[in-house]
């Protein structure tokens, strides 16, 4: 073949490829097409094999937990509690925070569970604060009358608990864990659950009282040694020892209360702030104080040492949710929480938890251990229930106020 012929095919051949390329060219955005489109299903087939396996160990886990009950009735009813439980936790994952508002003055103890609850449940920004028993009723009631509520959960003593509750402004929540709780600390219709008990104690500054002089009674705090040189709590402002009035007046009787009067006793304001005033020496004792927060300063090495005279009074902490909550779902959860073991087992650190089944240990639990230790020497508890106590809160703060700070007695003649 000679050079002309060669120079020919070649042509050709290059003329056929320049076809080619631009039939390619055109088919391009076709095939990129279809290759877009198959990359979309079978990412849309991936999904959905994971949602199926997902689904699929839901189910297994929700009967898995159901395995081994008495009947298939309790084991449905086990399955659908968990269901509902998952609803519940992306309700609230959409709702994404939590209000929470504590009158407890012990603030680890807050700081402990928040933090507990947030690595459970990380998609939940926990917001929380401190706020004194009548400060935080009264800013209820506010946000209420203006028909702004921003609290979710409310942790609250005794004597508070009604002013919200004749209101209609607690929630009814039949918590799950509620019902581990014993008669009468779970409400019938779920308005609160009872989380602790603070007992009422004497506490001594032990620079100034020697443990043999100290008080043992609360007989012995009419000794005229003490006379001037005691504090309690000051009628006007406190909130607690109404209800520890209460269950003494019928055991004690009203002319042990005229003759405490007649002591002169410091009135002091706050618990926490009483006893950082005995550690400072202003006065040896201090006729009343609870023995959590008592031992809480004997850990701080504060000057001061407590007894638990005979009978022991508890006032107890309300655990409830409002019933224009924010975020209900996400209220729902910290209760929960709270409540349960792994809650209550931080709780009891700070606190005497109620729940029957915590188990404490001297590592986790010294002061509760150190509390449980003098309480167990001491007679039967008193508890005073919201329905005993509640109907005489108004008229129990004003014969206090009378006695105490008026020096009158109930019938309105002086005092001595």
């Amino acid at each position: 073949m000679n050079e002309k012929a060669l120079l020919g095919i070649s042509i050709v051949a290059l003329l056929v490829s320049g076809i080619a390329l631009v039939q390619v060219n055109q088919l391009l955005p076709t095939v990129r097409e279809d290759i877009a489109d198959v990359t979309a299903d079978t990412a849309i087939l991936k999904s959905s094999i994971e949602g199926d396996i997902k689904g699929l160990k839901d189910t297994v886990q929700l009967y898995g937990d159901a395995l081994g009950v008495g009947s298939p009735q309790e084991a449905e009813k086990i399955v659908q509690a968990k269901k509902e439980q998952q609803a519940v936790i992306e309700a609230a994952r959409k709702e994404g925070t939590v209000v929470f508002f504590t009158a407890k003055p012990l603030l680890e103890d807050a700081e402990s569970i928040f933090a507990a609850f947030n690595k459970k449940y990380p998609f939940i920004e926990a917001q929380w604060q401190y706020i004194a028993s009548r400060s935080l009723v009264e800013r209820v009631q506010s946000e209420d009358r203006a028909g702004r509520p921003s609290v979710d959960v409310i942790w609250l003593n005794q004597p508070w608990v009604n002013a919200l509750q004749e209101k209609g402004l607690i929630a009814s929540y039949k918590s799950p864990e509620a019902a581990v709780y014993p008669d009468p600390y779970a409400h019938p219709d779920g308005l609160w659950t009872i989380t602790d008990g603070l007992p009422s104690v004497i506490a001594y500054n032990t620079e100034l009282v020697s443990k043999e002089d100290a008080p043992k009674t609360w007989e012995d705090l009419l000794d005229p040694k003490w006379k001037d040189k005691m504090f309690f709590e000051d009628p006007l402002t406190g909130s607690v020892y109404p209800s520890v009035y209460a269950a003494f007046k019928p055991i004690l009787g009203v002319d042990y209360y005229y003759s405490l009067s007649q002591q002169n006793p410091v009135l002091s304001k706050g618990m926490s702030a009483t006893l950082q005033r005995l550690a400072a020496g202003e006065v040896p004792i201090t006729a009343y104080t609870f023995g959590t927060h008592a031992q809480r300063s004997v850990e701080k090495e504060a000057p001061i040492e407590w007894v638990v005279p005979d009978p022991v009074h508890m006032t107890t902490d309300y655990l409830f949710t409002l019933k224009d909550s924010p975020h209900p779902n996400a209220a729902r959860l910290l209760i929960d929480f709270i409540l349960s073991k792994e809650g209550q087992t931080i709780h009891a650190k700070y606190y005497l938890s109620v729940r029957p089944d915590i188990v404490l240990n001297p590592q986790e639990h010294p002061r509760t251990l150190a509390i449980l230790d003098k309480l167990n020497r001491a007679n039967p508890t008193i508890l005073l229930t919201p329905e005993e106590l509640v109907p005489k809160m108004a008229e129990l703060r004003e014969e206090l106020t009378q006695i105490f700070v008026e020096n009158k007695k109930l019938d309105g003649t002086p005092l001595g």
